[in-house]
């Protein structure tokens, strides 16, 4: 497991582009998106690839319009994505540990044992906090939005990951 170095100790760019507490917040949005659209929380792994995708300028830019549009062909259209995704979540799985975990303290996020989904929890976030975030701060929780339908009928997470091959 790879650890990350102290808050204190970050590098400015890097503390300020993987805030846990932003991610956490992405994470949340997603969540509320998917089960909105699926009825149940969004599963544990599914985090993982989100936010990849999401910080991504590229990857997030291209993402679906509409969430009936099929992931295979998506995929297919997109097969740059497709090929760079999977070690993007591999460098940046340590953030989203370190997000999923900063955003239960917070209460952000509330993680289901027994299904291992992650529902959105109790926030003190008000939508004008939300609101008053910055251009690409702004994008990047819209398109969460967005995703968390589209994976929501896109079929299990496990297919899903396949299909991007990536591994839970």
């Amino acid at each position: 497991m790879t650890m990350l170095p102290l808050w204190e100790t970050r590098v400015r760019e890097e503390a300020n582009l993987f805030n846990p507490y932003f991610l956490a917040v992405t994470i949340r949005q997603t969540a509320r998106a998917y089960e909105t659209a699926r009825g149940e929380g969004l599963p544990w792994p599914l985090p993982f690839l989100c936010v990849p995708l999401l910080l991504h300028e590229h990857s997030r830019q291209q993402l679906p319009y509409n969430s009936r549009t099929d992931l295979v062909v998506w995929l297919t259209d997109h097969p740059d994505i497709r090929f760079l995704t999977p070690g993007r979540v591999r460098l940046l799985r340590p953030h989203v540990r370190e997000a999923l975990l900063v955003g239960v303290r917070e209460g952000i996020l509330t993680i289901n044992r027994p299904e291992l989904t992650i529902n959105q929890g109790p926030t003190r976030l008000t939508q004008t906090r939300l609101d008053r975030t910055g251009a690409v701060a702004g994008e990047i929780l819209k398109e969460a939005t967005k995703l968390g339908r589209w994976l929501a009928r896109n079929g299990t997470w496990q297919y899903q990951l396949t299909l991007w091959g990536v591994s839970a």
